[in-house]
């Protein structure tokens, strides 16, 4: 696994005035992030419009809206009159330029599809506010072709939350090189008043943080079960029982969608990333086996739950060269100054509620049997796929930082 070259974020610090207050948000998209996104806003006190293509879209939204803040009310986490005024200060639009057109704030949340996505941006850039930021929640696609496709590139910023919103602590805030520092530091600010917890990717790599290590280690699981070594139950009862995984890396693929996976890596493919485009997923796109929205992927899913999983299943299979391939990719963002070694973690437990980040892990494991992990996957598959070990691990070992055993590893 290894990081190409990415474009770091703007220093410089050309403005000294703080943007005005974010009061006025407008939310593209109605579909699950979009209205969770939407919800967390008007609970937090702005004014919001989400803007979708189709008026069933809308309504679907706003039903989801209505649904999670009556469960909220129910579990007692707010009062019946604060769900009430949240939802009151949401309205809907067919129409982008009156969506926007008051806008302190904007969010894209379409489709993970970069064509439309500038497009989407060039028109905000004609009918947005000049002062208004303009924000996606890609989880995929390069901040910086998005920022390029207006004339306010200072004022573009990627805020990746994560599924879903209402729950899930985390948001990545993505700059590009044309990012104002003070863009940044209002996306932060923004996250915050919804309750999150911020971390900053400072360099473009595909997933960001959080996804680019998961991405790699469903890499592994799936050559892992291509190669008949174990079944998908057994790899995700192992790593929820010696892992402290809160689910399986092959029922998150499931539950992601196997054509959105095989979309997102034909798109690092084709960017010239080098990802793992699995054959299995893309003939599982061919047949209709798209996981949890078809009932069937790598497991069989009855709407409304989970797979059941057994504990025991895995208890024969090794977890170490998954953990390993983790390990190796924040080794990667770490050389490459993306982040550092408490952000990563921190972002991954997070992002996809894991008990220990994936460098504790490695620590805890020791760093020499990472290195022999993952040489032993590169001498399996590596005519499929490389797990070279990243440099900055191998230098790890080389020099005694063997993890806890020697009280030095990625951390001291």
């Amino acid at each position: 696994m290894s990081v190409r070259e990415g474009t770091a974020v703007a220093t410089a610090e050309p403005e000294s005035a703080a943007l005005s207050p974010i009061r006025r948000v407008t939310v593209l998209g109605a579909g699950t992030m979009g209205h969770g996104i939407a919800q967390l806003a008007a609970q937090a006190g702005c004014d919001v419009v989400i803007r979708d293509i189709k008026q069933e879209f809308l309504d679907s939204g706003l039903r989801n809206v209505r649904w999670s803040l009556d469960k909220l009310v129910e579990k007692g986490r707010m009062a019946r009159r604060q769900g009430d005024e949240a939802f009151g200060r949401i309205g809907t639009s067919l129409d982008l330029k009156s969506a926007v057109a008051r806008a302190d704030l904007v969010i894209e949340a379409i489709p993970e599809d970069l064509p439309l996505k500038k497009e989407t941006f060039a028109e905000l850039d004609e009918y947005a506010p000049p002062e208004a930021i303009l924000a996606s929640n890609t989880s995929t696609m390069p901040i910086e072709e998005l920022a390029d496709a207006t004339e306010r590139p200072q004022n573009v910023v990627g805020t990746h939350f994560f599924n879903p919103p209402q729950l899930m602590r985390l948001v990545e805030i993505t700059p590009c090189s044309k990012t104002s520092p003070r863009v940044v530091r209002a996306a932060q600010d923004f996250a915050k008043r919804l309750g999150k917890e911020t971390v900053v990717c400072r360099k473009y790599v595909p997933g960001f943080i959080v996804n680019y290590i998961m991405g790699a280690m469903t890499e592994a699981a799936l050559l892992i079960f291509e190669g008949n070594e174990a079944s998908a139950e057994q790899i995700d009862s192992a790593l929820a029982s010696k892992a402290g995984f809160p689910l399986g890396l092959l029922a998150v693929a499931d539950y992601t969608g196997m054509d959105v996976i095989y979309g997102v890596d034909k798109f690092y493919e084709e960017a010239g990333y080098h990802r793992y485009v699995s054959p299995l997923v893309k003939k599982f796109v061919l047949e209709g086996r798209l996981g949890a929205k078809t009932g069937q992927g790598f497991y069989k899913w009855t709407k409304g739950k989970w797979p059941e999983i057994s504990p025991e299943a895995g208890k024969d299979f090794d977890v170490t060269r998954i953990v390993a391939v983790g390990a190796n990719a924040a080794a990667e963002l770490i050389r490459q100054d993306v982040a550092e070694t408490e952000e990563i973690d921190r972002a991954v437990k997070l992002g996809l509620g894991y008990k220990r980040g994936v460098l504790e892990l490695a620590d805890e494991v020791g760093l020499d049997r990472i290195l022999e992990a993952l040489r032993e996957l590169n001498s399996r598959y590596g005519e499929k796929y490389t797990f070279a070990p990243s440099p900055l691990l191998v230098d790890l070992v080389r020099t005694g930082r063997m993890g806890k055993k020697a009280s030095a590893g990625f951390y001291g």
